[in-house]
């Protein structure tokens, strides 16, 4: 039963459709055209063929198959798109056979209703151009006119034919056509309803994100602007000094107040370069997802890092790394980002930095382990903001940038990053990235809270 009624919906929809389809969405009250022509054409052969079994006058079932033919007939022109010339038959053409009709066999066969129809129709069809409405209102009304007085005065040009079943046919249609129209239009309400609730989701996400997103800007404007000032005003101040000293032509101090300027001078080109790479992040999302080489960004990082890495004697093992479905630059960033912590952050002789992965069919287990100062517990959130560092300039140079940057990747990928560390022997930071092929972009934003959730459990488990 449910596959029937699945047909029937579906040849249903093909005839509904029939012309409109890749068409604006005006055009969806032809799909009533289409409805209302395919049944009237039905009516129209059913009476012919009621009329040939009930041995009626041949006329009858002529006149029927006549109308039947001129009510399908903007079925075909919809199909080839000729929309004006379909609704011009539907308001102009067919009340005129109906009327005809009637003189030439004297009605009673429902005309009041097939001309309500019309007259419904052409509301529809005409509604946007007054004056053609008006003619068409007019004509339509003129004939009915002039077939009812007609049959006041004369008999019908053809003998009287009565055909007992036209009448229930012509009610049978109409309960259908209305139960057809109610529900396309519940149908209807019900999708629209869905997109508006859609779009009020999707809505409430994005000033969600944007709220947020404007938080994080008035915090990293403000945190730049004032570590920005600390060095330059360290800068203007040695600057100053050297130039006294100069002009008193006193040496001595020249070149440690020289140091302290060009030491202001470089930690501001940290903060400008950290704040560049801010900049290309949060507009990464413009960039495209590709299949990448996890060990090609490994490559890519280890020559940025040559001069740290040649200068520290680093040992950097890395094991075979996946492809994985990414953006690459937001990638780079990551590696980039933990091994040169590990480094930096490394009193030992030789650092050693071991990077890691296990992919599997739902997630990217990365670690970056190195052997390390360590961090202290209390302190593992506390790494992830913007600007908030452990260590002073004089110790570590930095912006404590970096790993804020990471982490707002890892969360905007959908992803979690953990923590296990000791003092003095090492830390390993572990992150768990959805494994989300290019197939199921898709459903990415559909899936990225459950996503979430799981990649917590895992991350709870591991």
């Amino acid at each position: 039963m449910n596959l029937l009624i699945s047909r029937i919906s579906k040849v249903w929809a093909s005839i509904s459709s029939l012309g409109l389809k890749d068409k604006p969405k005006g055009l969806g009250a032809y799909a009533l055209m289409n409805q209302i022509s395919f049944m009237g054409g039905c009516v129209c052969l059913a009476m012919a063929c009621v009329g040939i079994l009930l041995d009626l006058p041949i006329y009858y079932s002529y006149l029927s198959l006549g109308l039947a033919f001129t009510v399908s007939l903007p079925l075909l022109l919809n199909y080839y798109q000729l929309f004006d010339y379909s609704r011009f038959i539907v308001a102009g053409i067919i009340p005129f056979q109906v009327c005809l009709w009637t003189v030439l066999i004297g009605g009673s066969f429902s005309e009041e209703s097939v001309l309500t129809v019309l007259l419904f129709l052409i509301y529809i069809f005409y509604g946007d151009n007054r004056r053609q409405r008006t003619i068409f209102y007019s004509v339509l009304t003129l004939n009915y006119v002039l077939s009812t007085v007609y049959l006041i005065f004369y008999s019908p040009i053809l003998p009287t034919v009565d055909n007992p079943y036209d009448d229930p046919f012509a009610f049978l249609v109409c309960v259908i056509w209305l139960v057809m129209v109610i529900w396309s239009f519940q149908k209807r309400i019900k999708k629209q309803q869905d997109q508006q609730d859609q779009l009020i989701n999707e809505l409430q996400d994005k000033n969600a994100n944007l709220e947020k997103t404007k938080e994080e800007l008035e915090q990293f404007t403000y945190i730049a602007s004032h570590d920005l000032k600390s060095p330059l005003r360290t800068i203007i101040s040695f600057l100053d000094l050297i130039k006294r000293d100069v002009q008193r032509e006193r040496y001595d101090d020249l070149l440690s107040k020289l140091d302290f300027a060009r030491s202001g001078a470089e930690q501001m080109n940290y903060l400008v370069t950290d704040i560049l790479e801010y900049s290309k992040i949060t507009n990464t999302k413009a960039h495209k997802k590709s299949m990448v080489n996890l060990q090609t960004i490994v490559d890519k990082v280890k020559f940025n890092l040559t001069d740290i890495i040649e200068r520290k004697n680093v040992d950097l093992y890395v094991f075979d790394l996946p492809e994985f479905y990414c953006n690459e630059t937001e990638m780079t960033v990551l590696f980039q980002n933990f091994i040169e912590n590990g480094i930096k952050y490394n009193e030992e002789k030789t650092p050693n930095i071991f990077v890691k992965s296990k992919l599997t069919e739902d997630h990217l287990e990365l670690q970056f382990v190195d052997n390390g100062i360590g961090i202290e517990e209390q302190y593992y959130e506390k790494i992830f903001l913007f600007f908030k560092r452990l260590h002073t300039n004089d110790h570590y140079k930095g912006t404590g940038l970096g790993l804020g940057l990471c982490k707002k990747i890892i969360d905007d990928m959908g992803g979690t990053v953990s923590i296990e560390s000791m003092l003095n022997v090492g830390t390993t930071f572990t992150l768990l990235l959805p494994n989300v092929k290019p197939k199921e972009m898709s459903q990415a934003g559909v899936s990225t809270i459950t996503k979430q959730e799981n990649l917590r459990t895992v991350a709870q488990d591991s």
